[in-house]
């Protein structure tokens, strides 16, 4: 999300916690931030601006909190400052996190919706489609599933969906430009 460069991370998310009744250091201080806290946007780093966005998207206590690649372009410490800050937003919420950062997936997920084609290939607890696949971790959950190991693509509950080979059960399918080969 682009920020204004010209206030201060406190300001920043001033504005978003008066919407929801947030407390802007509470959330600072929650992804790290707190040193940072008069700071203008401008003189964040890319990780910094990225745990702005997290604590942004953790004010209010809300139910939900989803995060499209929110270490993509970080240096390996701060992506996992950024995977530990919205980790500890699940505390009171469901976190839902897109990444192919796979490493951090596999040490802080606890289920997983693996996408293969722009399809469901597989999804539940992780510890369980680790099993199922004989997987040691998400990387190697993610090539059994990825490179058509698993005949089926499963629900949260194990169960196959019925889709065929492709994960098409109906023989339509979704194409999104730049995802999708097809």
């Amino acid at each position: 999300m682009p920020f204004r460069d010209d206030f201060t991370a406190r300001e920043t998310l001033g504005f978003y916690a008066a919407l929801v009744d947030g407390d802007p250091d509470e959330a600072l201080a929650a992804v790290g931030l707190s040193d940072a806290a008069d700071k203008r946007v401008a003189d964040l780093s890319g990780g910094m601006r990225r745990l702005l966005g997290i604590a942004q998207a953790t004010l209010g206590d809300p139910a939900v909190v989803v995060l499209d690649e929110p270490t993509s372009g970080l240096d390996p410490e701060m992506r996992e400052r950024a995977f530990r800050a919205a980790a500890r937003a699940g505390d009171d919420a469901a976190v839902v996190v897109s990444s192919h950062d796979l490493d951090l997936v596999d040490a802080h997920a606890d289920a997983l919706v693996v996408l293969s084609r722009g399809r469901v290939a597989a999804s539940g607890p992780r510890e369980r489609l680790l099993a199922e696949h004989g997987a040691a971790d998400v990387r190697e959950l993610y090539r059994a599933v990825a490179s058509g190991s698993s005949d089926r693509p499963t629900t949260p509950d194990g169960e196959e969906t019925g889709d065929d080979a492709d994960g098409d059960a109906t023989g339509e399918s979704v194409h999104v430009t730049g995802v999708s080969d097809r």
